[in-house]
């Protein structure tokens, strides 16, 4: 199938079409283009302005945000774990971000980086984190195709937790003993 579009001749312009947008095409192109800058405060203030943009905008309410907004953390296991401890901070609900599906790469991850940068003081928050998890339709199925490491990696994060914080009915989801 054709489009029916004529080439441009050699004199013509695309009427601003290309100089109206900002957005690059490849961000991960250009955020490496800015890191292998020769000056290093440029990287610095990217790095920062990317960190705030992160941890001050408005929470994700939806699959798709959340998983741009997470792939912007880069491998900064602090600042992910400060963006999912807004969460419960701010009352809004990952079980309606991850109504219907919890990617097991954004799921193992989030465990991840609870368990790392785990904090006694936000016990509550992280096990409301996971109860919310625990909420998405196909979560049993993320469970059951979880690895081994995986499964034990949830495993140290729940042994973290005081048993009287944790409800049965959350272990029983996750296939945790204690």
């Amino acid at each position: 199938m054709g489009a029916h579009l004529r080439p441009l001749d050699k004199g013509e312009t695309m009427d601003g079409f290309m100089q109206s947008r900002n957005q690059p095409w490849n961000i991960s192109a250009a955020c490496s283009n800015s890191a292998s800058s020769k000056n290093g405060t440029d990287d610095l203030q990217s790095s920062s302005s990317l960190i705030c943009s992160v941890l001050t905008s408005e929470l994700p309410t939806n699959h798709a945000a959340f998983n741009l907004a997470w792939k912007r953390c880069n491998t900064d296991q602090l600042m992910k774990y400060h963006f999912l401890m807004r969460y419960p901070s701010e009352n809004v609900s990952l079980s309606q971000v991850f109504k219907t599906d919890l990617p097991s790469n954004i799921f193992t991850e989030s465990c991840s980086v609870l368990n790392y940068c785990f904090e006694e003081a936000d016990q509550v928050k992280i096990i409301r984190i996971l109860d919310e998890f625990s909420t998405s339709k196909r979560f049993k199925l993320t469970m059951n195709f979880l690895s081994k490491e995986e499964k034990e990696l949830i495993q140290l994060l729940f042994e973290k937790f005081d048993c009287d914080k944790v409800s049965s009915s959350l272990l029983s989801k996750y296939q945790i003993e204690l």
